[in-house]
């Protein structure tokens, strides 16, 4: 069975890079595209990863998001990358501390970079 990437973000230039990467990675994908559908389609659809955009419009931020998630024992294993164009620093994102934070434009290497160093992908995982 493919692991599952959740690629929660906006701007359909990012999607599309992330998507390929992610791809080439070997992840399944399915998207979200405002923070309020994130955290029921992560209950949903079970992701191994979550790409969460913190700059990600809704009605509430991308730190609501990772508490529910984290805090839910059926989906807390969930690996989340932060995506952020500004270059936001994990340990600034409050209760995100610790997370792994991808920098827009995303490369290929960055993301495999984020997934290895946050244990969610080993090169062995590519088919």
């Amino acid at each position: 069975m493919a692991r599952m990437c959740l690629i929660a973000e906006h701007d359909p230039w990012d999607i599309q890079l992330l998507r390929l990467y992610a791809e080439q990675l070997g992840f399944g994908i399915t998207q979200a595209f405002e923070t309020q559908a994130v955290v029921s389609l992560t209950k949903q659809t079970h992701p191994d990863v979550l790409l969460l955009e913190v700059e990600l419009p809704g009605a509430f931020g991308y730190q609501k998001v990772i508490r529910q998630i984290q805090s839910d024992p059926d989906v807390s294993q969930t690996t989340i990358i932060l995506i952020s164009r500004f270059g936001l620093s994990p340990v600034s994102c409050g209760d995100a501390a610790g997370l792994q934070t991808l920098l827009k434009p995303a490369t290929c290497r960055g993301l495999q970079d984020c997934l290895e160093k946050a244990g969610a992908w080993r090169q062995q995982d590519v088919s």
